[in-house]
């Protein structure tokens, strides 16, 4: 075991870790600011991927966490069919065994997107989950989609923030009474990356919710850049960018006035 397990920053400026040093070369001393969690290779060595997880979970103190008859969310992405960029699911089969070993009732579960694709209802999202390895048999626990068939099933909770007076979140996830969050960190396009933040805020909220927090993103065209090509309106998956039926032979130039039709308000925008 470490021989320092702390539990605040002020108790991480405070540690000497001048022995450990001492002991190990640069190359076999690792220590995280964030955890405190102190990895010397001889100490590790013959250990698992697993059981080194194990480790970082109970120095961050999971154990410490009354699990007893709980129910307990564990939050994680399970990725778009194809894809490779999400947990693979052997660690949240270890997550979910160290629980169960606690006497909780853990599940995996994650909400319906907003866009369409194969998670934007609950019978797809099952199907792709279990594709990606996410399923009874090699998790050991079932998997729940937080916000039901349609993305609709969410227990509204209020928070009185500036833009989201509640917040929709999914059903599974706000009945829930411990939550896990089993994330990966993954570029953004708009705050440059999402991690925990992203997979609770975001990831919890019914499709509803996520309609809301995605209300102010709305599409423009910047002229000045805009070479009439016509990429745009030909790969939008929403059909949300429409040819202008005053420019046929030009649906977008730089040189000349262009509409962009959302279906969902009508309006037609003109730039």
């Amino acid at each position: 075991m470490p021989e320092h397990v702390v539990r605040n920053s002020e108790e991480i400026q405070a540690l000497d870790w001048g022995p450990a040093r001492e002991r190990a070369s640069a190359h076999d001393f690792l220590l995280c600011k964030y955890c405190a969690v102190q990895i010397v290779r001889g100490e590790t060595s013959g250990k698992s991927i697993l059981d080194k997880m194990t480790r970082l979970v109970e120095a961050a103190g999971f154990f410490s966490i009354y699990f007893e008859n709980k129910f307990v969310a564990i939050k994680i992405h399970f990725g778009e069919p194809g894809n490779l960029a999400y947990i693979r699911p052997n660690y949240a089969a270890r997550v979910a065994q160290l629980i169960r070993a606690r006497g909780g009732s853990p599940f995996l579960t994650d909400s319906n997107t907003l866009y369409k694709g194969k998670r934007s209802n609950a019978v797809d999202h099952l199907r792709s989950a279990s594709e990606n390895g996410f399923n009874f048999l090699t998790t050991g626990c079932d998997v729940i989609i937080a916000d039901g068939l349609r993305g609709t099933e969410h227990r509204e909770i209020p928070i009185a923030m500036k833009h989201c007076k509640t917040a929709k979140i999914g059903s599974a996830i706000a009945d829930a009474d411990i939550v896990v969050s089993m994330n990966h960190f993954k570029g953004q396009e708009m705050t440059g990356f999402g991690g925990a933040l992203k997979n609770l805020g975001m990831g919890s909220g019914a499709v509803g919710g996520k309609l809301e927090m995605h209300s102010e993103s709305k599409p423009q065209v910047k002229r000045e850049q805009c070479v009439g090509c016509g990429s745009c309106w030909k790969n939008c998956m929403q059909n949300a960018i429409r040819r202008s039926m005053t420019r046929p032979s030009c649906p977008i130039s730089a040189s000349r006035p262009h509409s962009i039709r959302l279906p969902s308000t009508g309006p037609v925008v003109t730039s």
